[in-house]
């Protein structure tokens, strides 16, 4: 198994998606599966969904998985070996509560497993300039209150 040290956190700047779609997408993009290990849904699977305001309420908030935690991801640059990706289905409608819950208590049970510091969970833009809206969230804001589930 792969040492584990880092959590980047990421959106799909796309307002709909799921594991199968981005795997897509990241394929089209010449990568040889999917980038990210976790998916944290919307509701909306397909642009037609979201065009008809067709969500899922079931799924919003819910995990999937994507590339398999003992692989290295793709998902930053020079950063994949050592980390978990994590992505929120999200562009420019804001995040449910329920996907933003999700999503912490994911990455709150993913530290608490890899013993993987708050100060290690990061958004995509902390390291890569060339994101600066990745994953649209104060990451300062999103450790505090994943410390908190951690205790």
């Amino acid at each position: 198994m792969r040492k584990i040290n880092k959590i980047f956190i990421h959106h799909s700047a796309s307002n709909f998606g799921d594991a199968k779609l981005i795997e897509k997408w990241h394929k089209e993009r010449g990568f040889s599966t999917i980038g990210y290990h976790y998916i944290i849904l919307n509701g909306y699977h397909t642009a037609e969904d979201y065009k008809k305001e067709k969500r899922k309420e079931e799924e919003v908030g819910a995990v999937e998985m994507g590339l398999d935690v003992s692989k290295a991801g793709i998902h930053v640059k020079d950063n994949n070996s050592d980390s978990i990706g994590i992505c929120l289905i999200h562009n420019d409608v804001p995040y449910m509560k329920k996907q933003l819950e999700g999503f912490r208590n994911l990455t709150a049970q993913i530290a608490m497993i890899y013993g993987i510091k708050s100060d290690n969970i990061l958004g995509h833009y902390e390291v890569d300039k060339n994101k600066p809206l990745c994953p649209s969230l104060d990451m300062n804001v999103e450790r505090a209150i994943i410390k908190e589930l951690m205790r």
